[in-house]
């Protein structure tokens, strides 16, 4: 009947507008996550496990598993996978030590801080 065409015809105008504003949202959402994954500068893995609310060790053996990083002997610092610093998710900065000294350490980029929280989520919504 035309009473009912009309009351769904209203229906699924209400219906659009909602999700006009829904996928307005996560433009900006998307445009906002962009802006971060495009940012220069580097995070230690420490730090980028607190930013993905996990723990440091959590994320090191996550980062191993993945095959991001590595260790060349036991005890050693982590080191970067070749394959993950071409690809520009991580890279790696020298940083002093209280002894003088200069080692490696393997860095996030932001790049990398974007895919890692791109997963971590992926991996909520699928469980």
């Amino acid at each position: 009947s035309l009473p009912e065409a009309l009351r769904l015809a209203a229906d699924l105008a209400e219906k659009n507008a909602q999700l006009e504003k829904h996928r307005d949202a996560l433009a900006i959402d998307a445009s906002a996550f962009k802006r971060i994954a495009d940012a220069d500068g580097l995070c230690c893995i420490s730090e980028a496990a607190k930013a993905l609310q996990m723990g440091p060790n959590e994320l090191f053996k996550r980062l191993s598993a993945e095959r991001w990083i590595f260790r060349r002997v036991s005890g050693a610092n982590w080191t970067a996978h070749q394959r993950v610093i071409d690809a520009g998710l991580m890279a790696h900065k020298l940083a002093p030590m209280a002894d003088g000294r200069q080692v490696s350490q393997a860095m996030l980029t932001a790049k990398g801080m974007a895919r890692l929280a791109t997963l971590l989520e992926a991996e909520k919504v699928a469980a």
